[in-house]
C-alpha cells in the first residue's frame, strides 16, 4: 500500500514526440524598423483568435512584423533555411506559410507581447497549454525542459535543458522568471519552453551565459491574455448617392436595431458579446426602392475579432444600387468573406476529390454543406488504422472548395510525423452525413 503524501507524477514523453507535436505551433518572427531587421520566435497560443505569444523585446518598435510557419519540402522534411523564407515571402504568403501580424497587447516588465495574425496557416496547432493551473509550479529542480525556437540562421530547432527554480523579479526587465540550465541562444527568444509532457511552462526571454536561461512563466501569459477585450467587428460602405437605412440583429434574442449610412460614407459595427451565434449577425433592408412599401431582404454576415479600435482587415460589405431596376443589394468586398451573399446554399452535402492528388507533402480536401454541422475529416490507412483527425468545428452551410476554406492536411499523423507514401482514405463527417474518398501520397 502506498503511503500518504506520495506524489504521483506523469512519465516524461519521448523528446521526439514532444518536438513533432509542438513544431506546428512555433513561428519565426521577422521584424523591420526602417532599415533595421530583427527576428525571434513565438508560439500559437489561441488558434480561434489567431494569437501568437512572444517577447516584448522581439517586437519592440517594429514597423512591420512578418510571421512564418514551418514548411516541409517534397521529402517531408522541414525547410530550416532562413534565406528561403525571407526571399520567398510573397510566394509563401500566397500559400499560407507567411502572414503579417500586429501587437495588440504587451507587458514590458514580464517581457511578453501578444501578436494577432492577419491569417493562420491551416496546419497550425495551438501550443499545448493548461491555464486552469500554473503548470510551472509543479516543476522540480532537475526536471527536463524542452526549448523550441529559431536560433541563428537555422529555423525550427530545439534543445533540452533542466529546470532550476522559479524566482521573483529576476527577468532583466523586472518580472518573475523560471531559471533553466540551458543555452538561451539568440533567435530562441520568444520560443516556448515545455515540460517533460510537452506542456507549456513559459516563454524564453534571455540567457546570461551558456548555462543559464530565463523564461517568463505561463501565469504571466495567462494574465496578459485575460486583459484582452476582443469585439466582433464588421464594416458597411455606401458608395451610392443616397442615404441607406438598414437594421442589425446580433443574436436571435436581440431586437432589430435601426441604423443608416450616408451616401458615399461608411460605418463600423462592433459587439462585445463573447460569441456570435451561427448565422449572425444579420442585416436587413428595404431592397426595392420607391415602391411605397417595405420589402425586407436579409443576409447573415461574417465578423472578425478585433482588439481596441483597430479595423484592419475586418469583413467589409458594400451597398449597390441598380438605377434601372430600383433594387438595392449588398455584396462582400472581401474575397470569400460571405459566400452566402454570392451563391446559393447547396442542395446536398458532398465530399469532393482532394487536390493536388497525388501530392507531397500537402493537400486540400473540398466539400459542401447543405446545412450547418460539426465537421470532421478522418484519414485512414488502407488497413483501417486512424492516421489523423481534422476537427474543423461548427461550419455554416455553403461551399468549402478553395484553399482558404477547404480542409487542409499536411501529410502528418497525430504526432506530427510525415506518413509513408501510399494510398489513404479520407472520410467527411458532418452531422449524420458520411462520405469517403481515396488519396495518394507519392514521395
Amino acid at each position: 500500500m502506498l503511503g500518504i503524501g506520495v506524489e504521483f507524477r506523469q512519465k516524461d514523453l519521448p523528446a521526439q514526440q514532444i518536438y513533432n507535436q509542438a513544431i506546428h505551433s512555433v513561428v519565426w518572427i521577422y521584424t523591420r524598423k526602417g532599415t533595421r531587421v530583427g527576428s525571434g520566435s513565438g508560439a500559437l497560443i489561441d488558434k480561434d483568435r489567431r494569437l501568437v505569444v512572444t517577447n516584448q523585446h522581439v517586437t519592440r518598435n517594429a514597423d512591420q512584423i512578418h510571421v512564418f510557419f514551418p514548411r516541409r519540402n517534397q521529402q517531408g522534411q522541414l525547410n530550416r533555411n532562413q534565406r528561403f523564407y525571407v526571399n520567398n515571402y510573397a510566394w509563401l504568403k500566397s500559400r499560407g506559410y507567411a502572414t503579417q501580424g500586429k501587437v495588440i497587447k504587451q507587458n514590458v516588465r514580464n517581457d511578453l507581447a501578444i501578436i494577432q495574425l492577419d491569417r493562420l496557416f491551416p496546419g497550425a496547432r495551438e501550443i499545448k497549454h493548461n491555464f486552469s493551473r500554473n503548470v510551472e509550479d509543479s516543476m522540480r529542480q532537475g526536471d527536463k525542459v524542452h526549448i523550441l525556437g529559431n536560433p541563428g540562421e537555422r529555423l525550427w530547432n530545439w534543445m533540452q535543458g533542466t529546470f532550476v527554480q522559479g524566482g521573483r523579479n529576476c527577468l532583466p526587465s523586472g518580472g518573475d522568471c523560471l531559471e533553466l540550465e540551458a543555452d538561451g541562444k539568440p533567435g530562441n527568444s520568444g520560443g516556448p519552453v515545455l515540460n517533460g509532457q510537452g506542456t507549456l511552462i513559459g516563454i524564453l526571454t534571455a540567457g546570461n551565459d551558456e548555462t543559464l536561461a530565463l523564461a517568463s512563466p505561463t501565469r504571466n501569459i495567462r494574465a496578459l491574455l485575460e486583459t484582452l477585450r476582443p469585439r466582433h467587428t464588421f464594416r458597411i460602405r455606401n458608395p451610392t448617392g443616397v442615404t441607406v437605412p438598414y437594421q442589425i440583429k446580433w443574436t436571435h434574442n436581440h431586437n432589430w436595431k435601426q441604423q443608416s449610412v450616408r451616401a458615399q460614407g461608411g460605418r463600423v459595427h462592433r459587439w462585445n458579446g463573447n460569441n456570435v451565434p451561427q448565422g449572425y449577425p444579420k442585416i436587413r433592408f428595404d431592397h426595392i426602392i420607391g415602391d411605397q412599401g417595405v420589402t425586407y431582404r436579409a443576409y447573415p454576415l461574417k465578423t472578425s475579432l478585433q482588439f481596441g479600435n483597430n479595423t484592419d482587415g475586418v469583413p467589409t460589405y458594400v451597398f449597390r444600387f441598380n438605377r434601372r431596376s430600383k433594387r438595392l443589394s449588398l455584396s462582400s468586398a472581401n474575397v470569400g468573406a460571405a459566400p452566402a451573399l454570392s451563391r446559393g446554399v447547396p442542395e446536398a452535402n458532398a465530399l469532393f476529390a482532394n487536390y493536388p492528388n497525388p501530392f507531397n507533402p500537402e493537400t486540400w480536401i473540398p466539400y459542401q454543406l447543405a446545412e450547418p454541422a460539426e465537421v470532421k475529416v478522418a484519414i485512414y490507412a488502407t488497413d483501417g488504422t486512424l492516421v489523423r483527425t481534422l476537427s474543423l468545428g461548427h461550419q455554416a452551410a455553403g461551399m468549402y472548395q478553395n484553399r482558404s476554406r477547404a480542409a487542409y492536411w499536411d501529410g502528418t499523423n497525430e504526432l506530427g510525423e510525415p506518413v509513408a507514401s501510399g494510398v489513404y482514405f479520407y472520410t467527411l463527417m458532418a452531422g449524420e452525413f458520411r462520405a469517403t474518398r481515396k488519396l495518394l501520397i507519392r514521395k
